[in-house]
């Protein structure tokens, strides 16, 4: 195998890898290991790299002088057939000029092929054959080329640096470092990058480094032992180091708090790799271990995770425990808003009792002034009563 590329494994039976042969040959496998599709490209080819559609792929491949992609269409129906898109001669004939590190990109919906070659440059060509742009990358000649999200770096012997596809520039360029650079990865958030270096040391560096909010530049944080080179994915929280005898996880969480802290690892004894590649899963971490005959599809969970099977009749008491409480406190909450009377629907309610003990005062008021003038009319009466009585006793006595 010269090279290989992962996709993310979507419905039905959409491929999980790619695997390129130096005889030519492209095989597309799901993730279960069936080999759905395989073909000959007529290149001997050196690299290779694929974008995925809702139903088709597009796999680009390169020997040391060619660019060829071929579309797969890819559904349930169809037979998948294979049809090439894309033939592009790089260089002139009589040119030394040869292909390094080739990747695919996409950007605006559009996507394009991104190749470095030994003089140093990087050519960004289109779907149509035509060379959207070409400039020198400042590291000597093009080692590698790595791609995560919308972040295109490239390294050379001792440097790596940053590409912008839109502008074509080379946003940053990262110190030389002390030995040769083995392979590097770019991890995630995508301004941190892992580079392996082929007397063992990994260095972690800062692509946007920046102080009291000055300019962005490339810095080394950190740097980690593992004795030995290696191929590098970066999973959820650490690096994974494949080595021509062991495989190493760094624990790399450490870099979000106290870049200063020393990494936890562990090795396993391996063989040799040809490649690893990761991508991140809502569970974990899927990694592609491809060697010279073999490829090995992992599934890496973080050490708190403990995935249960599908079929699992498990059940979680705790878990239920939890729903149910959190359940019982939400109906709590909602009883208590819905009787829940506000400082206004208090100030109206005391309104209203005070005007009905004013409406009883003023009742109970207007029945005494009743009583009273009850009262004065019977001493009227009496009283011209008594007026009349005297003036007929004078009457009589006279």
């Amino acid at each position: 195998m010269s090279d290989s590329d992962f996709l993310p494994y979507r419905q039905f039976k959409t491929p999980g890898y790619i695997a390129c042969l130096i005889d030519g040959t492209i095989s597309i496998y799901s993730d279960a290991g069936i080999k759905i599709k395989e073909f000959s490209t007529g290149l001997e080819i050196q690299f290779c790299a694929a974008n995925q559609g809702p139903d088709e792929i597009l796999i680009g491949s390169s020997d040391k002088r060619t660019v060829k992609v071929f579309r797969v269409k890819f559904n349930e129906t169809e037979e998948h057939p294979e049809l090439m898109v894309l033939e592009h001669e790089m260089f002139e004939k009589d040119s030394d000029v040869e292909i390094t590190a080739f990747t695919q990109y996409n950007r605006l919906a559009k996507k394009y092929w991104v190749i470095g070659d030994n003089y140093g440059n990087i050519t960004i060509l289109d779907m149509e054959g035509e060379v959207f742009g070409r400039i020198y990358g400042k590291v000597g000649s093009v080692e590698s080329i790595v791609k995560q999200g919308q972040q295109l770096m490239y390294s050379g012997k001792r440097k790596i640096a940053v590409f912008n596809v839109g502008t074509m520039e080379v946003t940053s360029t990262c110190g030389e470092t002390a030995s040769d650079i083995f392979k590097f990865t770019i991890d995630s958030p995508s301004a941190i990058v892992h580079v392996s270096l082929t007397n063992g040391d990994i260095l972690t560096y800062d692509s946007r480094f920046s102080i009291s909010n000055g300019p962005a530049f490339c810095k080394a944080v950190h740097r980690s032992f593992s004795r030995f080179p290696g191929n590098l994915a970066r999973i959820k929280g650490g690096l994974i180091l494949w080595s021509a005898s062991s495989l190493v996880f760094f624990n790399t969480s450490f870099l979000e708090i106290d870049i200063t802290n020393k990494p936890d690892y562990f090795t396993l004894p391996t063989k040799y790799s040809r490649s690893i590649k990761s991508i991140p899963t809502a569970e974990g971490n899927l990694v592609l271990l491809s060697g010279i005959d073999q490829i090995r599809l992992y599934q890496v969970f973080e050490p708190d995770f403990i995935p249960v099977p599908a079929s699992s009749s498990v059940i979680d008491f705790g878990y239920i425990r939890v729903i149910a409480i959190v359940i019982i406190v939400i109906c709590f909450v909602l009883w208590k808003s819905k009787n829940r009377k506000t400082q206004k629907d208090f100030e109206v309610e005391k309104l209203e009792k005070s005007l009905e003990e004013l409406t009883k005062s003023m009742a109970s008021t207007s029945q005494m002034s009743e009583e009273l003038t009850s009262r004065f009319r019977n001493v009227e009466e009496s009283t011209l009563n008594l007026g009349g009585f005297r003036n007929r006793m004078q009457d009589d006595s006279d």
